[in-house]
């Protein structure tokens, strides 16, 4: 595990805001567009989302990493986000399932974060001005230089990230001779909405939701599309009522 804790770090934002801070995670430069997670707890997820690609997160919550990592938290096949920037970025943990740190694990994943920023007042910026895209460096601090780099990085607004999240290949969770079969198709695998269902009995087949051609035409008694544990609980009750109907 490495210790960036007295190494410099630069967040400049496309509106000419600059913030100085300490290196975390792997040292180096990225960008993307600044957003923000206001939770708690589940930074992992968070972080592995499919819906964050491509984006520069401000963890909102004060300690992000005390609990460690774990592969059971992830929702998808590795980190998303672009990169993170927190108030307490933690090397130590304290959890009994917890498998490594959080330090580490941004290594591992090539994830470049600054952390000791004032994230609710950032967060109140970003709200106030509006999306905006920035950079992280930790490996240079030249504000020109950035700015440079920060001008080439293309909006947001319109990029085709459906291609880039969805799976390739169809897979199915659960039980496979379940009753209760339905296809999910969003902009990337949810594994923990998965698992839970898998759990339950039921049997749900992950498509391949932006790749036409990898398409397949699964047997099942429903289609969810981008779908939460909720909707996925209502659609399941609406299936088996109709089943019941039909009998």
């Amino acid at each position: 595990m490495s210790n960036n804790n007295n190494l410099k770090a630069v967040l400049l934002l496309e509106d000419g805001t600059i913030l100085i801070g300490t290196a975390f995670g792997k040292i180096g430069t990225t960008t993307g567009e600044i957003c923000f997670n206001t939770g708690m707890t589940g930074y992992q997820e968070v972080f592995t989302d499919p819906s964050y690609y491509g984006q520069v997160l401000i963890m909102n919550s004060v300690h992000t990493g005390n609990y460690g990592v774990t592969p059971v938290d992830v929702e998808s096949d590795g980190v998303k986000v672009k990169g993170v920037i927190g108030r307490n970025l933690e090397e130590k943990f304290s959890r009994f399932m917890a498998d490594d740190s959080l330090q580490s694990y941004f290594e591992k994943q090539h994830v470049v974060a600054i952390n000791g920023l004032d994230t609710r007042a950032l967060v109140a910026h970003v709200r106030t001005k509006g999306a905006m895209n920035c950079i992280i460096s930790s490996e240079t601090d030249d504000v020109e230089i950035l700015k440079q780099q920060l001008a080439e990085v293309p909006s947001m607004n319109g990029l085709e990230l459906a291609s880039v999240v969805s799976t390739n290949e169809s897979y199915t969770l659960g039980d496979e001779n379940s009753d209760d079969r339905r296809d999910e198709r969003s902009r990337g695998p949810c594994f923990d909405t998965r698992r839970g269902d898998g759990g339950r009995g039921d049997c749900g087949n992950a498509g391949a939701g932006a790749n036409p051609q990898r398409r397949v035409r699964p047997q099942v008694d429903g289609l969810c599309l981008a779908a939460d544990a909720a909707t996925l609980h209502q659609a399941r009750q609406h299936g088996r009522r109709d089943r019941q109907e039909e009998t």
